[in-house]
């Protein structure tokens, strides 16, 4: 797996890295910002590669902005390696961070759109009463999940 750098310099503008690293410098913000222009394609096309364009598009617009809240750049050194492959790696943390994030939230299914004839039969009892959704829920998760 690689992030290819089809719309930009195969080489890091190492220049750029560094003043966007300089937070104290008045060119920090427009060096970041260069960075995100020069890497954001590459980073959709990997991800539309394993995603739909429209979640592929959520990714990117989440992981730069994950980046942009964290002091992201004050481990980058030319001498440990390549932008891009930190970049990628930074990437991969994010997607995994993002699954874990996503499998701990419970799944929420509209009630009024379950079918409830393959369940339980206590279950035809409050299929059309809403102040019971709370039972039909624990039965269900009971029922599948047990």
């Amino acid at each position: 797996m690689s992030l290819r750098e089809e719309t930009s310099p195969s080489l890091t503008r190492w220049s750029i890295v560094e003043r966007a690293k300089d937070f104290t410098s008045p060119d920090a913000f427009e060096a970041l910002s260069q960075l995100c222009e020069i890497y954001r394609p590459s980073i959709f096309a990997f991800l539309c590669r394993r995603n739909s364009p429209h979640d592929a598009e959520d990714f990117t617009q989440g992981f730069f902005a994950h980046l942009l809240r964290r002091d992201f750049l004050k481990n980058v050194d030319k001498t440990k390696g390549r932008f891009r492959n930190f970049l990628l790696q930074c990437l991969k943390n994010y997607l995994l961070n993002q699954r874990e994030m996503q499998s701990r939230r419970p799944m929420l299914v509209p009630l009024g759109a379950m079918p409830f004839r393959n369940c339980p039969k206590v279950l035809m009892r409050f299929e059309n009463r809403p102040k019971y959704n709370v039972l039909k829920i624990s039965i269900l998760h009971l029922y599948f999940c047990a």
